[in-house]
């Protein structure tokens, strides 16, 4: 990984982990999330498809928060890479040394 391969990764990063944090994105989220699984347990035993249909779209909706979960975590691990790189540059060796 390049200097500016990480320097966008962690920028990335930073701005998934802002909107994971963000209290209107986790409102909507849950409150999406809660319409579904009610639309979900008020269906009837014989309405499979619909059923089916609302699982689909909790599912993709998890697919979403996980994916800026792990747009984040590669964020971290870009910026480690640049604390690392940096630190072996002005001479900090150990790991002890290295900030955190």
């Amino acid at each position: 990984m390049d200097d500016q391969m990480a320097m966008k990764l962690g920028s990335r990063g930073d701005r998934a982990d802002q909107l994971l944090k963000d209290e209107l994105y986790q409102e909507c989220f849950d409150a999406v999330e809660d319409n579904l699984r009610k639309r979900w347990e008020a269906t009837s035993y014989k309405d499979n498809d619909e059923r089916e249909n609302i699982w689909r779209m909790l599912k993709a909706l998890g697919m979403v928060k996980t994916q800026l979960q792990s747009v984040a975590q590669t964020g971290q691990v870009a910026r480690q890479f640049l604390v690392r790189k940096a630190s072996r540059a002005i001479g900090l060796n150990s790991q002890n040394d290295l900030p955190t």
